[in-house]
């Protein structure tokens, strides 16, 4: 899903991309591939074959190679650079070492030196979920639906698509221990092998609990956005609830999903339940029989997700890696993502008269007015605010 989304991104861009996977994986993936997506199946085993049988279905050498896959590390990276200019790795564990150029972390605790001594010096880190690779939908329903005040309606179960621990059994009977009247949308792939028991359980629901069924679906960022509240894990689902300001109770259906938990946990943008061996119905019911009374509490977890993710995230990963710009000392040029951090930093370059020389309105800014724009610019969806790098110095503002 991550690199669909970074495909999808760099396509509308203009780049000509290949996503390369086994074919197990796209009969998963099938409702989520369209037509323009050109696959390279491969049915290698050893990672230097498989990163040689990528080369040879490529047919000529790639500009960037996006190495998704907690199964490889420094030896598949190496074997890519016989074809590939440059390697960009996902990876959200830090427990191997890799051979990238660019290395995109996404989880919202991740410090630089978790990567030290497993990345070449040289490497430049994305880190934080300001990066998020999410698919552009999201983004589209966070701009286009604004989150109001409103009741406890439509709970949202998705946790995991083949879920092997038929937590959304345990989910669904919490559901119905509340006697809430509910509407409750059931998420699930079809080679799920707890599906023919979460079919029965669905039919025993009480009468004031409607629930529909979908599989495989293609269409997360409208369920999530009719959502009041989900019961979901904490892989990259966990940022799509946050760009769309869902309020979660999570629970970790896997060791690499901590880290995304204690980020939310600490930020109070979802109530982490705990791990999966650890939650049970009666634990989901009184979490949600409490935020079904408490709309403050539902709020706060929305506004705090909200603050999180706005769904971005691979369009700054193409500004920053893509440009393949250089300065006049040869040093290259990129952007990467203004913080409120940079608020001193810009104010000085907005008050060089050299500066003002440009700007639409030549008046010098009051301290108070060029800290409200930064705000604006930051909170604003439609906005890309970026700060200009000459090799890793930064050199200038530009706003998309």
């Amino acid at each position: 899903m991550r690199c669909k989304a970074l495909s999808d991104t760099f396509r509308a861009a203009g780049w000509r991309t290949k996503i390369a996977t086994r074919r197990t994986t796209l009969d998963v993936m099938r409702n989520f591939m369209g037509a323009a997506d050109d696959c390279v199946l491969i049915e290698a085993d050893a990672p230097r074959c498989e990163a040689a049988a990528i080369g040879v279905a490529l047919e000529e050498p790639c500009d960037l190679m996006v190495v998704d896959h907690y199964g490889m590390d420094r030896t598949f990276e190496t074997a890519t650079r016989d074809y590939s200019r440059s390697v960009l790795v996902v990876d959200d564990l830090a427990d191997r070492p890799h051979d990238c150029d660019w290395l995109l972390d996404q989880g919202g605790t991740r410090q630089i030196h978790d990567y030290d001594g497993l990345v070449p010096p040289a490497c430049r880190l994305l880190f934080g979920p300001q990066y998020a690779t999410l698919r552009l939908e999201f983004l589209q329903h966070r701009i286009n639906q604004r989150r109001t005040t409103r009741s406890l309606k439509r709970i949202l179960v998705s946790l995991g698509a083949t879920d092997p621990e038929a937590l959304s059994l345990r989910a669904l009977d919490g559901i119905a221990a509340t006697k809430l009247p509910v509407a409750i949308d059931i998420v699930a792939a079809e080679n799920s092998p707890h599906l023919g028991a979460l079919r029965r359980r669905i039919g025993t629901l009480p009468d004031n609990q409607s629930s529909v069924l979908h599989l495989d679906t293609g269409n997360m960022a409208a369920l999530m956005a009719s959502a009041d509240l989900a019961i979901g894990a904490g892989g990259i689902s966990s940022w799509e609830r946050c760009c769309l300001g869902l309020p979660t109770l999570m629970i970790i259906v896997a060791d690499n999903q901590t880290e995304n938990a204690t980020a939310l946990d600490r930020a109070g943008a979802a109530v982490i339940l705990g791990n999966k061996s650890a939650v049970t119905a009666e634990m989901i019911a009184d979490n949600i029989s409490h935020l079904s009374q408490d709309e403050e509490a539902r709020q706060s977890l929305s506004r705090a997700a909200l603050g999180l993710c706005d769904g971005l995230g691979t369009r700054r990963t193409l500004l920053r890696i893509a440009s393949g710009e250089t300065a006049r000392d040869g040093q290259p040029v990129s952007l990467r993502p203004a913080t409120m951090a940079d608020t001193e930093m810009v104010y000085a370059w907005q008050m060089a008269p050299e500066t003002r020389a440009f700007a639409r309105n030549p008046e010098l800014p009051t301290r108070e007015e060029h800290n409200a724009w930064m705000a604006r610019c930051m909170a604003d969806d439609r906005v890309l605010l970026n700060v200009l790098l000459q090799g890793e110095e930064p050199s200038g503002v530009l706003r998309f």
